[in-house]
C-alpha cells in the first residue's frame, strides 16, 4: 500500500495498482506535452517534457526517441542559423570587395 499525500487531515490510501495507473497517466501527459511542445517548437521545453516521462518510465524506448527527435531538430535549426549567419557574412564580405575594386578602378 502507498500514502499520497491529501489534506493534512485526511490520507488517501492507494493500491500498488491505483499508484501504478496513477503513474502511467502522468507519463502520458508528459508525452503528450512533449509533442505539443515540439509541434510549436518549443524545443528545450519539449525536451524537459519527455525527460519527465523517462524519469518516470525509463523501459520505454519512445520516450528517449522523442527526446533524441526533438534534440536532433533543434540542432538542424542552430546549423540553420549558423549558415544563415556565414552566408550573410559571406554576402557582405563580397559586398566589400567588389565596392574596394571599384573604388580602385575609379
Amino acid at each position: 500500500m502507498q500514502i499520497l499525500a491529501g489534506s493534512v487531515t485526511s490520507l488517501l490510501i492507494a493500491s500498488e495498482e491505483d499508484w501504478t495507473v496513477c503513474l502511467q497517466l502522468f507519463v502520458m501527459v508528459y508525452l503528450e506535452l512533449g509533442n505539443e511542445l515540439m509541434r510549436l517548437e518549443q524545443y528545450s521545453a519539449a525536451v524537459n517534457s519527455y525527460t519527465r516521462a523517462i524519469v518516470l518510465d525509463n523501459k520505454n524506448a519512445v520516450y528517449y526517441c522523442n527526446r533524441s527527435v526533438v534534440r536532433i531538430s533543434f540542432l538542424e535549426l542552430i546549423f540553420s542559423a549558423v549558415r544563415k549567419v556565414f552566408f550573410h557574412f559571406e554576402s557582405n564580405r563580397i559586398l566589400e570587395l567588389l565596392f574596394e575594386i571599384s573604388n580602385r578602378i575609379e
